[in-house]
C-alpha cells in the first residue's frame, strides 16, 4: 500500500475542523465551570460556547477567502487589503 501524502490543502482542512470543535468544547467547559463556580443557571456555558462559535465561523470564512494554490500568498498582509 502507498504511503498517503497529506497535501497542504487537507492539513489546512483538518486543521480548521478540529480547531472548530476544540474551540467550541473549550467554551463549553469553561462555561460550565464558571457556572458551577457562581452557582449560575447555564448562562456562562451558553454565552461561551455561542461566542466560541461565532469566532469559529469568523475564522472558517477568514482563512477560506485566503487564496489557495502554490503562488499564494500566506496571508501576512491581510490587513493590508482591507
Amino acid at each position: 500500500m502507498p504511503a498517503m501524502r497529506l497535501t497542504p490543502q487537507a492539513a489546512q482542512a483538518w486543521g480548521l475542523a478540529l480547531g472548530f470543535g476544540w474551540r467550541i468544547a473549550a467554551g463549553a467547559i469553561i462555561g460550565y465551570w464558571i457556572d458551577e463556580w457562581q452557582g449560575t443557571t447555564p448562562i456562562f456555558i451558553t454565552v461561551l460556547s455561542i461566542g466560541a462559535l461565532v469566532g469559529a465561523v469568523a475564522d472558517m470564512l477568514r482563512i477560506s477567502k485566503r487564496p489557495a494554490g502554490p503562488g499564494a500568498q500566506d496571508g501576512a498582509d491581510d490587513d493590508a487589503s482591507s
